[in-house]
């Protein structure tokens, strides 16, 4: 019997050992893939430095604030100081590098060092700060670009790797996982080490592609909690394409707006002359699918139409009570759409007028140093709006630039207008119909 239990004791013994060997040897495949990775991913990696020029009172010995002197006493001068560290990824053998849009924001001078230790100055393209994405350009030689993934087909669960220079410690590599989806609005979320320095740096997959730019943390130290969020790639790289060939990143819209209801995308708001309107959405509509992929926010459909260029067409499941129904509609250019929206508008209501600014408050005696100020009329608009009058605001959107002009001529849902106008000291609104 003794026998038998030690012959049994000793296959297990066996046993254990032969599958520990066996996940022994899967891990070390496991990091074979990571070196892999980090080897290829790292020689398109770049860190960013960028650099300000501050003015300084030259005081070596402090007697400034000592002696109680004037500081027009000293001499000035100018210094180029460091402000901050960054990274970014080559994108093309031209030498164009994705970064974000705060790593070189307000920035003189942005100098590029590679891996193989060349530094060169970087020139600055072209960028997008509500998207965070900025595109600059080197000029050298033996550059290694990094290939783009597919964003869109990222899964909850993937193994991802951040590459960065987090606190100047360059090319640094850290592993973890897609977390989630469509966070902070259109944000992949990542548990892979991401701190300052990260930002602007790729997101790999475990094919070595970049599936999104590391942009931000969440935190309550100032450093990686665990909580990282990366730009879609997807976003990134139709931005990049936008400012090499139009100088901007276009911007697609339907001329509709959506919001989430109970975990579902709901169609808000349809707006005059719209591709929406001409099609046949409806205010309440649910969004089912989107180009055949499931949309549970409005973040996500967002994220799904930023991805198209202007004059493609995105083909919306919807769901209007208990009725299911397909229809295809135009992505059109935001920017031009809204400036055609307030050439009607200027047209239909038949006035001349200029935006206010301090400038032109000062030059005209005015009250405010907002709105439209009327100074011509051509008989064919509303007729109890007088030359001097100032228009505050349309439908309750506040007119304190031509940008917010543009935005309130395009956010027009039916053709009854509210104008707050100010005429003297006295302001009223008004509803008028455009014809």
């Amino acid at each position: 019997m003794k026998i038998i239990y030690c012959l049994s004791f000793l296959f297990l013994f066996v046993s254990l050992a032969s599958e520990d060997k066996s996940k022994i040897k899967e891990l070390r495949e496991f990091s074979q893939v990571f070196r892999k990775i980090a080897k290829q991913v790292s020689s398109g990696v770049v860190s960013i430095e960028v650099f300000e020029t501050k003015e300084y009172i030259e005081d070596p010995y402090g007697l400034a604030g000592f002696l109680n002197l004037r500081r027009k006493r000293f001499r000035r001068i100018k210094k180029k100081v460091k402000t901050g560290d960054g990274t970014g990824f080559i994108v093309d053998t031209d030498g164009h590098i994705i970064t974000n849009y705060h790593v070189v924001a307000n920035s003189e001078e942005a100098k590029i060092t590679l891996q193989d230790g060349r530094q060169l100055l970087a020139k600055f393209i072209g960028g997008d700060q509500k998207l965070d994405i900025a595109i600059l350009k080197i000029s050298a030689a033996r550059l290694k670009p990094l290939t783009f993934g597919n964003s869109t087909k990222v899964q909850v669960g993937d193994w991802v790797l951040a590459v960065g220079n987090p606190y100047g410690f360059s090319n640094t590599v850290t592993q973890g996982i897609i977390s989630a989806k469509y966070r902070e609005g259109n944000r992949l979320q990542t548990s892979a080490a991401i701190n300052p320095g990260n930002s602007g740096g790729p997101l790999v997959d475990l094919n070595g592609q970049v599936i999104g730019v590391n942009s931000s943390i969440k935190t309550t130290t100032g450093a990686n909690i665990g909580i990282g969020f990366a730009i879609p790639i997807n976003i990134a790289q139709k931005a990049y394409k936008d400012i090499i060939k139009y100088g901007r990143i276009k911007v697609g819209t339907i001329g509709a707006d959506f919001h989430n209801v109970k975990n579902k995308c709901v169609l808000k708001n349809i707006y005059l002359n719209s591709p929406a309107k001409s099609g046949r959405f409806l205010p309440g509509d649910i969004v089912l699918k989107f180009n055949n992929v499931k949309v549970t926010s409005a973040s996500q459909l967002k994220a799904l139409m930023a991805e198209l260029n202007a004059g493609e067409k995105g083909a919306y499941h919807l769901q209007r009570g208990t009725l299911k129904m397909d229809t295809v509609v135009e992505i059109i250019d935001s920017e031009k759409w809204q400036i055609k929206q307030a050439e009607q508008l200027i047209k239909t209501i038949g006035l001349k007028f200029f935006v206010i600014n301090r400038l032109r408050q000062q030059q005209h005696a005015l009250l405010v140093d907002f709105g439209l100020y009327v100074r011509k009329i051509d008989g064919k608009g509303f007729s109890s709006i007088g030359k001097g009058d100032i228009i505050l605001a349309i439908n309750g959107n506040r007119i304190d630039s031509q940008k917010s002009f543009l935005h309130a001529a395009s956010k027009l849902t039916s053709k009854n207008i509210k104008l707050t106008i100010l005429r003297g000291r006295n302001y009223w609104d008004q509803e008028f119909k455009l014809p």
